[in-house]
């Protein structure tokens, strides 16, 4: 009755309340259009996704008739949309059985029907033109009425244009006092009587029912509407379980937060409440799940593979994809799908989306919410994120998520590995900021590519610190490298020794902060604070492979290149340096290290001396020649197989001993040199011996000798001040050799000018530019040498045995890599450093190179073959003997000479010898058959390790080179209370001195040096 009462106001247009006439203004272009599953709402191509419309989305639950709500809502909002859960089949239900739910009443009170249903068009005046959404995204005119209905799955039909103009069912459909006109309307079926799994929709039903309410929500958002009047969707009549349905609504309004102001729904619970499905009715279950609840949007709204809104982005986050009603139909197990990457499945279904806050976050706050988890893919991220080899690749990148596109696209400098591994970049520039292009801010070129300082790829553990190229072009994890670290940095050097840093000075703690220094304990760094791993390089030596049981703990430049355990990699600075008396102890040594200082160093000159000597070749003949030995005598091999460890390290430890008389022992002190005896022979000449003062260390030091004019004015000072010297002594009127010309570039000669008057010229001229004290010492060094040459001269150093010219030996330093019982050269002993012998004009040889050139080392030595009857042959095979401490094996070759030697000796016939037996026989030897090392011919005194000499010796020497002793040798020199003989003239062979204190005395110190 209603309804036909509803029909008739509609064409008469007028309705009488209270006697008064109220007349209908019905739009007469009310628009009905049909969306179907080939409906497009939105390209891709015309998507800009950048905010929401809203900041938020707010959402209420009243009890309340939902077209009076949609009234106030007309008066708040630009555009409600009030919903019709509409039957998919039938326009307007079962109005014309007299049914009673939503949308019958709401064809009860408006003229709804001229929107949907057509069998009453041929009572209307004017047929409304209904329209549908095409597979283009135009709006066509629907020709075919017949295909409204039914309802496609998940289509719908909006109206917009409609009258109402009766009030609720609980008030009789009275008349309104004024119509409601211009209303919005969207009519969406839901399931009837579903397939249900408990109080819950079966996974089927579940996944439509929330693509109905995603397009519901889609094609309001289409139309620009702002707040939406919606309802219990079918939870009435159609049974759906509310509380369900309601968390449904829950996760698409999560989907569309900020694209609609307010949601509110409005629901009645009438006669089809307290049912099995809604035995609390259907107002609870979405008041307890949604009322007063406001929902956010989470931004980025681009990330990839989400979806914001209707919007889903694109897997690299640069496009959104068309929004339609229906893609593909959606897949009954949406996320929990086991054929997510199967691509026969997926061609045929849709899944959903990630979850945004997984993909954002790495995390999920509703791993516990069933429906959120069935409703969005929890992706696993890739664990190399946007640096991952295979992120174009398309399983891959369904089976992992992969981070977006950094949103500071070619502008991004960030290279962290944080940031790296965040965000997807463009290309790189080969040419990075130094790139023409992008300094001429080419528009086209820097769009397409990133400019940025790229990192080091060692970052921390970079070993190019000081390569300033490098430094400059990479970008590192710590400050600019102070140019001193790691080894001459004392401001760095005081700040580590220093446990609380508060108390050293500002300089150094800023220094500090301000460059970044090599760490002392490189890859086994332990410290994770993060200001040390800023501040500080961690270079990775190489792992030495022994470990703690390392036999060269004692080899400074061993410590200095390879990791130990327990040993820093940059040990503390001695300060007493090379002139550490505990240089050879393990312990101090592991903590220690140890350089030449600064003010000390010397040079040692190189005259390549081994000049095409082939020290590799050498060494391999050596072995050879033992090892065929061993085997054609059949001796007894090496128990082990190799050489006894214990051998092995006192080759790498032993160091060269020279032996010398006290009047070359002061000479050496006065020319600032070890010299060998071809030096000391030229010492005989005037002008070689200027040119020794000149080159003297304290000389050198004089910094305005640098000059070439100042430098040459010295010279000649020094060469007429020796000059005269050498002439004191001599008879009046005869002139040495050599001595005709003071210089030979100078022009000025003696016949021209007296040594006296040029000594007088030049002091006037030096005065000019050197003080009184640097003139004073000039003078005082050149006549010390020059006396100390002619008392050399008249006695030199060395047997001067006459082969040692044809071996040219003469030009080396003569010692014994060991205990050196040499008696016949000297009681003076001088220890080197083992450092000289790694220099190019260095050698040794297994025995004296006198036993060569005299044929006896093929009788002490008869692997090397048969005596050699030719002098120059043997002078050329000695060479071809000759060995280097800087070859690798060098320890190894030297090992086998000597347990061959001593086992010879012993005639033992056997390799099985130990380092005792090596040692017992070289005490029992003389020096010229034990290993001989030929050093360079001129040895600054820094080299010199430590010297012995008895006091009576040492106070025998002038108090000068006393004192000078005393001052550079304080913690280097042992005097001995022996009373050794000074006028002792034994020069005996053998390896035991005649005089009894004498063998004392050399006993003492050869103990002391083993």
């Amino acid at each position: 009755t209603v309804m036909l009462n509803t029909i008739g106001v509609i064409r008469k247009k007028t309705y009488l309340i209270n006697n008064q006439q109220i007349k209908l203004n019905l739009d007469s272009k009310l628009k009905t259009i049909v969306y179907n599953h080939d409906s497009l709402l939105e390209l891709s191509q015309s998507i800009q996704l950048s905010n929401t419309p809203y900041t938020e989305t707010k959402v209420k639950v009243i009890k309340a008739d939902c077209v009076i709500i949609y009234e106030e809502c007309s008066k708040k909002y630009k555009k409600p949309l009030l919903l019709n859960m509409a039957n998919a089949t039938s326009p307007g239900g079962e109005y014309r059985k007299g049914d009673e739910a939503q949308e019958e009443n709401l064809f009860r009170r408006s003229d709804y029907f001229r929107s949907l249903d057509i069998d009453l068009d041929s009572i209307q005046d004017e047929i409304p033109e209904r329209f549908y959404c095409s597979n283009d995204g135009k709006i066509r005119s629907l020709v075919d009425l017949t295909t409204m209905y039914p309802i496609d799955e998940y289509g719908a039909i909006y109206t917009s244009g409609l009258t109402f103009f009766r009030n609720s069912e609980d008030k009789g459909y009275e008349y309104m006092e004024k119509p409601l006109e211009g209303v919005h309307a969207l009519a969406v079926a839901a399931y009837r009587n579903p397939k249900l799994d408990g109080n819950l929709l079966s996974p089927k039903y579940a996944v439509g029912m929330r693509k109905k309410i995603e397009n519901l929500l889609s094609i309001a958002h289409y139309h620009k509407h702002d707040c939406l009047i919606l309802s219990a969707l079918g939870c009435g009549a159609f049974r759906n379980p509310p509380d369900h349905v309601a968390k449904l609504f829950r996760s698409v309004i999560e989907q569309y937060a900020g694209f609609f102001q307010t949601i509110i729904f409005a629901i009645i619970d009438d006669h089809n409440s307290g049912q099995q499905h809604n035995p609390d009715g259907n107002f609870k279950s979405f008041k307890d799940e949604l009322d007063g609840q406001s929902f956010k949007p989470m931004l980025p709204l681009d990330h990839p593979n989400t979806i914001a809104g209707p919007y889903w982005i694109s897997s690299d986050g640069s496009s959104v994809k068309d929004v339609t009603i229906l893609d593909l139909d959606p897949c009954q197990y949406g996320a929990k799908c086991n054929a997510l990457y199967d691509p026969k499945h997926t061609e045929n279904y849709s899944h959903p989306p990630l979850c945004k806050e997984r993909s954002l976050k790495d995390t999920c706050t509703k791993h516990n919410d069933s429906i959120h988890m069935f409703s969005f893919i929890h992706r696993d991220p890739c664990k190399y994120g946007a640096q991952c080899k295979d992120i174009d690749n398309a399983k891959h990148n369904q089976e992992y998520e992969h981070p977006s596109f950094c949103p500071n696209g070619s502008n991004c400098e960030d290279t962290s590995d944080d940031h790296e591994k965040a965000y997807r970049h463009l290309p790189s520039c080969p040419s990075f900021q130094k790139c023409l292009a992008f300094k001429k801010h080419e528009k086209g070129h820097c769009e397409k590519f990133r400019h940025y300082m790229p990192r080091c790829d060692h970052g921390s553990y970079c070993v190019n610190f000081h390569d300033r190229e490098h430094i400059e072009n990479y970008k590192h994890p710590f400050p600019n490298p102070c140019p001193l670290t790691p080894y001459h940095c004392s401001l760095h050097e005081q700040f580590i020794l220093e446990k609380n840093s508060r108390s050293l000075s500002d300089e150094i703690n800023q220094h500090c902060l301000n460059f970044a220094h090599v760490c002392g304990f490189g890859r086994n760094c332990t410290d994770n604070d993060p200001l040390h791993w800023e501040k500080y390089i961690h270079v990775p030596r190489c792992i030495c492979s022994y470990g703690d049981r390392c036999q060269k703990l004692l080899e400074e430049d061993h410590l200095n290149s390879c990791t130990h355990p327990n040993i820093r990699d940059i040990r503390f600075l001695c300060k007493d340096a090379d002139k550490c008396h505990d240089r050879h102890k393990p312990k101090h040594v592991s903590k220690f290290r140890h350089v030449i200082t600064l003010e000390d160093s010397g040079i040692v000159r190189y005259y390549n001396l081994n000049e095409n000597i082939d020290f590799v070749q050498n060494q391999k003949d050596n072995v050879e020649h033992v090892s065929r030995y061993v085997e054609k005598e059949k001796w007894e091999r090496l128990p082990s197989g190799s050489v006894p460890q214990e051998i092995i390290n006192w080759i790498r430890t032993v160091r060269p001993v020279h032996r010398c008389r006290p009047e070359i022992f002061e000479s050496i002190f006065l020319h600032g040199h070890v010299m060998s005896r071809d030096y000391m022979d030229q010492l005989q000449d005037p002008i070689f011996v200027a040119t020794s003062v000149f080159q003297h260390s304290q000389i050198q030091q004089i910094k305005y000798l640098k000059g070439k004019k100042c430098a040459k004015d010295a010279k000649e000072y020094i060469q007429a001040l020796v000059i005269e010297e050498f002439e004191k002594p001599r008879p009046l009127g005869v002139t040495i050799a050599g001595t005709t010309k003071i210089d030979t570039t100078s022009g000025e000669t003696y016949k021209l000018k007296s040594p006296k008057e040029l000594i007088k010229n030049k002091e006037v001229i030096l005065s000019n530019i050197l003080s009184e004290d640097e003139i004073t010492t000039i003078k005082t060094k050149a006549i010390e040498i020059a006396q100390a040459s002619i008392k050399l001269h008249s006695n030199p150093a060395g047997i001067g045995h006459p082969p040692d010219k044809e071996l040219g030996t003469n030009r080396n330093v003569f010692t014994v890599l060991g205990p050196h019982l040499g008696h016949y050269y000297g009681d003076v002993f001088l220890v080197f450093k083992r450092e000289i012998l790694h220099h190019p004009d260095a050698n040794f040889s297994i025995q004296a190179a006198t036993s060569y050139a005299s044929g006896n080392c093929f009788k002490w030595r008869p692997w090397l073959g048969k005596e050699m009857t030719v002098k120059e042959e043997r002078i050329k095979f000695f060479h071809k003997s000759k060995l280097h401490a800087a070859i690798p094996g060098y320890e190894y070759a030297t090992a086998l000479e000597l347990i061959a030697l001593t086992s010879f000796e012993s005639k033992k016939k056997s390799m099985d010898i130990d380092l005792e037996t090596i040692l017992d026989r070289w005490l029992s030897r003389d020096s010229h058959h034990s290993i001989e090392a030929h050093l360079p011919q001129l040895i600054p005194l820094d080299y010199i390790d430590h010297i012995y000499i008895s006091k009576n010796m040492f106070d025998s020497l002038s108090s000068k080179a006393r004192e000078f002793i005393n001052t550079i040798f304080k913690n280097r020199i042992t005097k001995t209370s022996h009373a050794v003989e000074l006028d002792d003239k034994d020069t005996s062979f053998g390896f035991k001195p005649n005089s009894k204190i004498r063998q004392e005395y050399q006993d003492f110190v050869l103990k002391d040096i083993m």
